[in-house]
């Protein structure tokens, strides 16, 4: 019997099957192989996406940082800034937390956002990179110290990165340790630790914020602080990221008056004068940069690189409001101006648009003239006692660093000499009548005070007698004194300053020369209340200033040869020049390498100026700088011609208008640290950089 095998396949068919079964693997192998690129592909997308959300929380922990920290020294400056636990405020600890919960780094999407956009509060977050994010074991001081950050005052320098110039507390200020490694500190006390001199010249930094144009110098000081930032570390576990981190450098630096034009506060216009006329080229000349806070260009002829924070809008050259400051407008106007002379230089910039940078003027106004606007290092005069210069206020004393921030932001309070009137007349007749004279002694370590009334001066002990040759401006010999009273022609009562007399005045009471006090600071000391027999207190002087008000006229101030360490006058008075100011060469610095005519750097403060005193105008002819610190701004519109500030409206005294065709002005920048007055207007230019 034959059976035959009916499960026995034709050879057709094992072929089929074959077939079948290699396509399946095939396309099983395609399918897994793309499975594991997809998931790999998912993978390294998500650890992208991560980074990429750490690139971002850091970027905007970077620029809250910018604002923050500012703002932190400046609070720091205040009075009570050291009491209990407001210090805690202004920390390196605090700073960063603040930061953080600005940036907030937290988490990717906040939940009140989330429920603005209706996502369910219960929805998981697939970004494993969101976590509780504090300073500890973010942020660290690269030297790995113990701190948040390495300081500029700090031994012991990484020698793995490349740090700026250490610095130093002239005269000690603070010690070591202790505040300056918890707290961000700026202070006048600070200095370069290989300069004499509080300020230097320095490389302008590699920023598009064109106040100096790259690769150039500039005059400043710069505060800096470095700190190693590691977003991942306290997730790496989560995520399976290694963290990457990156050591930043901040810098603050400290920035003088020193551009041909300054201006803060206000549209500054450039090119025209108020009345529409356009700056003549024959007479006006302005060399160098300009900074305004928003400037309004008339004609770009006129102007060669502009710097600002709210913007440069073109009036006469391009369409009627047009505001430039993006890449694409500074690209197209680069090559119109004639200083750029590299092709990262832009001429019309604003810090906004220049990254991890902020600029920031410390414009105090009005303030700035006068030295009872604030609570001072230097206290109030005793209205009581003449001998008692000063009377300092404990509240001051608590603050982070060596300088309130008063002392530090009011010009009237730096200057080394100070002479308040204490009695005028009549409360309608503001002729002073006793003057309270403040000057350095025993090579700058000491104040002294000399009283003087009409037909009488107070000698303080081991003085002369009858002092410098006799009573005050009725003496016979009154005419040695630096300070007379006097009438202009408009009939405006005033002090006249004689600054060719003030050195020997000066070598009369015993006190230091005019290297040491060569600034000085001249206004109404209205906080007193004292009455007498010699008059009554002086007003506040008014702004803008009214016919009754007390002026201060400078006399005599052809030759400044003598002031070799500069010269700054602080007043809220209205300024009256009687004469040519500045025009004798004097012997340059010893070491400085000027050669040629040198003449000493002068600067003068004062809310109002008028040039001459006559009933008929005459030619102003200027040369140097003019700065600006409007006081009344915020209510003006800004996008108003009529609110523009226009800085060569220069007045004439006797007819207290603006005759264009009569003014002269060469303007340029400060170049050099030997050309820079003793006391400054100040702006901080707040840079973060990468540099590990």
């Amino acid at each position: 019997m034959k059976i035959s095998n009916s499960s026995k396949l034709p050879k057709r068919g094992y072929a089929a099957l074959l077939t079948t079964l290699t396509l399946s693997l095939t396309i099983m192998a395609f399918a897994m192989s793309a499975f594991r690129e997809t998931k790999q592909a998912h993978q390294v997308q998500s650890i992208n996406q991560v980074k990429l959300d750490y690139s971002q929380k850091e970027r905007a922990f970077l620029r809250a940082l910018l604002d923050i920290v500012p703002n932190k020294v400046m609070g720091g400056m205040m009075p009570n800034a050291r009491t209990g636990a407001t210090i805690n405020n202004f920390a390196w600890s605090q700073i960063f937390t603040d930061a953080l919960a600005r940036a907030q780094a937290d988490q990717a999407l906040d939940p009140a956002l989330r429920g603005a956009l209706g996502i369910s509060v219960d929805v998981i977050s697939a970004n494993t990179g969101d976590s509780t994010f504090l300073p500890n074991g973010l942020v660290a001081d690269p030297t790995e110290s113990g701190h948040f950050v390495f300081n500029d005052v700090e031994g012991g320098r990484p020698s793995d990165i490349a740090l700026p110039p250490r610095m130093v507390f002239e005269g000690g200020g603070i010690g070591s340790g202790g505040r300056r490694r918890t707290h961000p500190i700026i202070s006048l006390n600070k200095r370069m630790r290989s300069e004499s001199d509080f300020f230097t010249e320095m490389p302008y930094p590699d920023i598009s914020f064109g106040y100096a144009e790259q690769g150039s110098n500039f005059i400043a000081k710069r505060n800096w602080w470095a700190f190693t930032l590691n977003f991942g570390a306290n997730t790496a576990a989560t995520t399976g990221i290694a963290p990457s981190p990156r050591t930043y450098l901040l810098s603050i630096y400290e920035v003088p008056s020193q551009l041909a034009v300054s201006s803060s506060g206000a549209t500054t216009s450039l090119g025209e004068f108020d009345g529409g006329q356009s700056w003549d080229p024959s007479n006006i000349s302005i060399s160098g940069n300009i900074y305004a806070d928003r400037a309004r260009i008339e004609d770009l002829s006129q102007v060669g690189s502009v710097a600002s924070r709210k913007g440069v809008e073109l009036s006469a050259s391009a369409p009627s409001g047009q505001m430039i400051g993006g890449l694409k407008e500074r690209r197209e106007l680069r090559a119109t101006a004639a200083s750029a002379t590299s092709t990262t230089f832009y001429p019309y910039s604003s810090s906004s648009d220049s990254g991890l940078v902020s600029f920031t003027p410390i414009n105090r106004g009005q303030d700035f003239f006068d030295f009872f606007a604030g609570e001072t290092d230097q206290g109030l005069p005793n209205k009581n006692d003449p001998r008692n210069t000063d009377t300092v206020s404990t509240r001051v004393r608590r603050r982070i660093g060596p300088t309130g921030w008063d002392h530090y932001s009011i010009g009237a309070t730096q200057t080394a000499m100070r002479v308040d009137v204490s009695l005028v007349v009549a409360n309608n007749n503001q002729i002073p009548t006793r003057l309270n004279i403040h000057a350095k002694m025993d090579n700058g370590t000491d104040t002294s005070q000399q009283r003087c009334t009409v037909g009488a001066f107070w000698n303080s002990p081991g003085q002369p007698a009858d002092g410098p040759d006799g009573d005050w401006l009725l003496s016979p010999a009154g005419d040695d004194w630096f300070l007379q009273t006097q009438i202009l022609p408009n009939g405006r009562p005033c002090l006249a300053l004689d600054l060719e007399k003030l050195p020997g005045f000066l070598a009369q009471i015993g006190m230091d020369d005019v290297t040491i006090n060569n600034s000085l600071w001249i206004g109404p000391n209205y906080i007193t209340t004292q009455s007498d027999s010699n008059g009554v207190p002086p007003r506040q002087a008014s702004f803008p200033s009214v016919d009754t008000d007390m002026a201060l006229l400078i006399t005599k101030s052809t030759d400044l040869s003598a002031y070799t360490n500069g010269l700054t006058i602080v007043t809220p008075l209205r300024v009256y020049f009687a004469d040519n100011f500045n025009n004798v060469p004097a012997t340059p610095p010893a070491g400085s390498g000027i050669t040629g005519d040198w003449f000493p750097p002068i600067s003068i403060y004062a809310p109002e100026k008028r040039f001459g005193i006559q009933n008929t105008s005459g030619i102003i002819d200027l040369s140097g700088q003019i700065g600006y610190l409007p006081t009344d701004t915020a209510s003006a519109d800004p996008d108003d011609p009529d609110n523009d500030l226009h800085p060569l409206d220069l007045k004439d005294g006797g007819t207290d208008s603006v005759s264009t065709a009569n003014i002269r002005a060469t303007l340029n920048e400060i170049q050099r640290v030997e050309d820079l007055p003793p006391i400054n207007s100040m702006s901080w230019l707040t840079v973060i950089e990468e540099i590990r």
